[in-house]
């Protein structure tokens, strides 16, 4: 048990680093913000939302337990040897958790029979393996009672409890506690979209596609108003062995894909006009930014350490890779 509001530490596990973040003080009273990248062999974890992910658990656990020791001179987590676990924020590969939006005619008023709907409805639209899945989701729009006639819509995640097992016995094995566990594109996009300023009313500057690069992960979120209309994830191509950035061939796949995200997301709110998009990448990605611009006919906007200066993180940003963004985020 502790007693605290939001964790001040968040970890990332992705298929290339991990990343370990947290906010606190030191024993001066100084805050000291702090974040360890530590990159992965590409045969510790292999992405899937159905197959097993981690493929040696003792090489990630050996690494977790240097990255996350307590700095010199900082009180942060010193409660270790204590032996109570330090509650975490935990961010997994986009793949590992399969999400939807879909519309309910009605929402049954008991929590055991709407947890069952969401539960088929899921499984019915998606074609996802159920069987040994945890399924959480969140209604989106209005209650759908039995008399007003509204539809309701649902943003849902399926994780299969095998995957999900791995992870935490991960944080587990070096007393860490995950008391939320998310995916980064969906942390940095709530940070992005509650930096937004506010706009008249029949206005909206949150009509906008989200496409993500992380973690060997292509994600795409549509939004109506800042509310998510679809949302689809897909394995990116491998990448160069010999370079860092995207190839010609990854960038046409990665636009056409983007392509096809924009015409499901027109589909799935005709009323509304996408009129921008962001993208997270692990790295600069200029040449891809500008293609998207040319073929979805709308300005692509690069997220870049900027968002960060607002919400108080005193880390020198320029010396973190961009690959460490959702764990600052999961923080803020």
């Amino acid at each position: 048990m502790w007693w605290g509001g939001r964790p001040r530490h968040c970890l990332k596990i992705g298929p290339d680093a991990l990343v370990w973040a947290q906010f606190g003080h030191g024993w001066t009273g100084r805050r000291h913000d702090r974040c360890v990248v530590r990159p992965l062999d590409p045969d510790l974890i292999r992405v899937s939302p159905t197959e097993l992910n981690v493929l040696q658990s003792g090489t990630i656990q050996e690494q977790l337990r240097l990255m996350t020791a307590p700095s010199r001179g900082s009180r942060l987590t010193g409660r270790r040897g204590s032996g109570f676990p330090i509650p975490i924020v935990l961010l997994l590969p986009d793949v590992c958790v399969r999400t939807a939006v879909f519309e309910l005619d009605r929402v049954p008023r008991r929590r055991e029979e709407r947890e069952a709907l969401v539960r088929w409805r899921f499984g019915q639209d998606h074609l996802f393996p159920l069987t040994e899945a945890k399924v959480v989701y969140q209604l989106l729009s209005g209650e759908g009672s039995n008399d007003s006639g509204e539809r309701t819509s649902v943003l849902a995640a399926a994780m299969h409890q095998a995957v999900l097992e791995q992870y935490e016995a991960l944080c587990v094995a070096i007393q860490l506690l995950p008391v939320a566990i998310t995916t980064p594109s969906f942390q940095l996009c709530d940070l992005w979209m509650n930096s937004q300023p506010a706009e008249p009313r029949g206005q909206s500057n949150l009509d906008v596609l989200w496409i993500s690069l992380l973690d060997q992960s292509f994600s795409v979120l549509g939004f109506r108003q800042g509310r998510p209309v679809f949302t689809r994830s897909k394995v990116l191509p491998p990448r160069s062995v010999t370079g860092s950035g995207l190839t010609a061939a990854q960038r046409a796949w990665i636009v056409r894909e983007s392509i096809v995200s924009m015409e499901i997301c027109r589909g799935a709110a005709p009323e509304g006009v996408v009129k921008r998009a962001v993208l997270a990448s692990g790295e600069p990605e200029p040449e891809l930014v500008q293609e998207l611009e040319a073929r979805l006919g709308m300005d692509v906007e690069p997220l870049e350490w900027s968002l960060f200066r607002q919400l108080g993180w005193t880390k020198r940003m320029q010396q973190l890779p961009l690959c460490a963004m959702s764990a600052v985020a999961g923080l803020c």
